[in-house]
């Protein structure tokens, strides 16, 4: 059975299947990237690469999050381009849950394009996040 690290944006729970992510590092001091969308935070090098850096909150028009210490970067394993994800807050990986239902992607929420499943564990609704198709829009977005 896969693992799913989730974390937090605004009041709702959204997880990244653990093998899609190819190291978790601590948020440092990105460079801005020019003319770059509001939801790109600028760019990291990491290991000789440069990733691009996500704010997903911004991406999926959730209020910002107060700054805080717990600030991550979610690097993801993908040959295509390397992204990175901010997490800021509490992370947990879990190893058990219910997938609660297949969604279809409604072209009025955005976010639901990006959603492979609702799975349910411990009483809480987690939101996996389709990074593959994620980094595919991206891939195009930025070519």
């Amino acid at each position: 059975m896969q693992q799913v690290m989730t974390f937090q944006i605004g009041n709702e729970f959204y997880g990244i299947d653990i093998a899609k992510v190819s190291e978790i590092v601590e948020f440092t001091q990105l460079t801005p990237l020019p003319k770059a969308p509001v939801w790109v935070n600028g760019i990291l090098n990491h290991h000789g690469r440069i990733a691009t850096v996500l704010n997903l909150s911004t991406f999926f028009d959730f209020t910002p999050p107060r700054e805080n210490n717990l600030r991550r970067i979610a690097v993801l394993d993908n040959p295509s381009m390397d992204i990175g994800v901010l997490l800021e807050g509490h992370l947990e990986v879990i190893s058990e849950w219910e997938i609660k239902t297949e969604i279809s992607a409604d072209p009025e929420f955005l976010k639901s394009k990006y959603v492979a499943n609702i799975l349910v564990s411990k009483g809480r609704v987690v939101n996996l996040l389709d990074t593959d198709r994620l980094i595919a829009d991206l891939d195009g977005y930025f070519v």
